[in-house]
């Protein structure tokens, strides 16, 4: 069986287990009583919420991309990235691969010019054509 830790576990088993040893503690303690449970608990959601946005390297956005559009991707990205750090890893982890296939391909392309004067039109891949996956140049 998986035990679950959650947020209830901290307001409540505080509140059960203070009866064992006659010591009264609080699971939820109001802001205006000192440094109230909200306040901590808003405080580190705003700090992880801080370092997952200054960790996040988005790709360039589109020309015609908006500002707001932006922003709502960026904001999807630190959503994601507070509730599924695997997937932040997993992305990045595909996107190195693809940048490893690329330099590959354009290796290859380098050495087959190398006895040439100068790289023809034909062997050069376009980056539409790159985006797109079609990795074979127009002879």
């Amino acid at each position: 069986m998986r035990s679950s830790f959650s947020l209830i576990h901290v307001i409540w088993l505080p509140l059960v287990s203070a009866g064992q040893n006659n010591t009264l503690i609080s699971g939820w303690v109001s802001d205006p009583d000192g440094r109230g449970t909200f306040t901590i608990l808003s405080s580190c959601v705003l700090t992880l919420s801080l370092c997952v946005y200054t960790s996040i390297h988005l790709n360039v956005r589109p020309y015609k991309q908006t500002e707001l559009r932006s922003w709502i991707e960026t904001t999807k990205w630190v959503f994601f990235g507070i509730l599924a750090p695997e997937l932040m890893v997993f992305v990045a982890w595909r996107q190195y691969m693809s940048a490893r296939a690329l330099d590959r391909i354009v290796t290859d392309l380098k050495d087959q010019a190398k006895g040439e004067d100068f790289i023809t039109q034909d062997k050069v891949l376009s980056g539409q054509q790159l985006c797109q996956g079609a990795w074979v140049t127009n002879r």
